[in-house]
This record gives structure tokens, C-alpha cells and sequence, in this order.
């Protein structure tokens, strides 16, 4: 999952033994559960990476928004490094996103585009309950 190199987003070192830091190791959605779950296999392990406590739950840390696409294509870059190796997570990958580059590919911008679509209608139904509210 990437934990090698630290958090999957900034690459800083994550600890995993020290559960009071905010660098504590964590395992992430990439596209956020409660905001986007209408992805297939949204707990599946192409939408996992590891990330720390500040970096996942903070407000100014990925919880907030949608990861940017240059983070959409490292996670697609490091799915396909598993796709093309011989490690165990291959064909579980496979089965999630794909079983050509072509299909996978399609996936992953789908998948995007989707998250995309579905965090603005959130982002907008969450502003109109917070403005009826505000206003009853």
C-alpha cells in the first residue's frame, strides 16, 4: 500500500507504533466513504493508501475534498505497479478496477469523474442544510 515510502500523499514518514501521534499510520480512501459511495468497491484495495492521523482527519488535511489528479495518477501508477508484479494484491486489483490497462484506466477516470459529480452535490446539499438550519 505505499507504507514503505511514508504518507501515500506527502511522502512524509508515518510511524506505526506510536498511536498518539498525529503521524500515526493510517489506511485512507482515497475517495472518501461517507462522501462519495456510490464507487464499485469503494473498500476495495485500489481505493486504499496510507496516510497519517493529521492528514486524514484534520479538516485542512484529504478528509475535506476530492485528491487533486495528480493524486489520482500515482494511485493508478501504483495500482498498475501491482498489476504488472508478482506480489498478492495483483489479482484482487485486478478484479477491482480491470483486467486490461485500457479498462483500468477507464475506471480510474470514471471513478473520478463520479466522485467528482457526487462531492459537489454533497458539497451543495450539505451548504442548503446548513443555510435552512441557519435560517428556521
Amino acid at each position: 500500500m505505499g507504507i514503505k515510502k511514508g504518507v501515500y500523499y506527502s511522502y512524509r514518514p508515518i510511524l506505526i507504533n506510536d498511536n498518539s501521534s498525529e503521524e500515526y499510520a493510517e489506511v485512507d480512501h482515497f475517495y472518501q466513504i461517507k462522501k462519495v459511495k456510490i464507487l464499485n468497491n469503494i473498500d476495495g484495495v485500489w481505493n486504499l493508501a496510507s496516510a497519517s492521523s493529521s492528514c486524514n482527519r484534520s479538516c485542512d488535511g484529504k478528509m475535506a475534498r476530492i485528491p487533486l489528479l495528480s493524486l489520482l495518477k500515482r494511485l493508478y501508477k501504483r495500482n498498475e505497479y501491482f498489476n504488472n508484479s508478482h506480489l498478492a494484491l495483483k489479482e484482487t486489483i485486478i478484479q477491482q478496477t480491470g483486467y486490461t490497462e485500457l479498462i483500468r484506466k477507464d475506471f480510474s477516470l470514471k471513478s473520478y469523474n463520479e466522485a467528482k459529480r457526487n462531492f459537489s452535490f454533497f458539497l451543495i446539499t450539505t451548504i442548503n442544510k446548513d443555510y435552512i438550519l441557519l435560517f428556521q
